[in-house]
């Protein structure tokens, strides 16, 4: 399930993961939702990056690196 709105994937993500463990042809559900994680909210001055030659997409790529679950490579 996906969702632009957040009180929505709350409220009805729990329910839906909770009445797909009762159809017997499905086995394993379970879900992404982490809604008591932590957040925290990142601003930088785009004029500064840029006169050191850093990029908004390499910030971006290097804050993914560092906190997303996994490893992923970036094109």
């Amino acid at each position: 399930m996906q969702g632009d709105n957040i009180a929505d994937l709350i409220n009805y993500s729990p329910k839906m993961v909770d009445k797909l463990r009762t159809v017997r042809v499905i086995s394993d559900v379970n879900s992404d939702l982490q809604n008591k994680g932590l957040q925290a909210m990142v601003s930088y001055d785009r004029a500064t990056a840029a006169r050191f030659n850093i990029s908004p997409q390499l910030i971006d790529n290097t804050l993914y690196d560092a906190f997303a679950s996994g490893s992923v490579d970036h094109v």
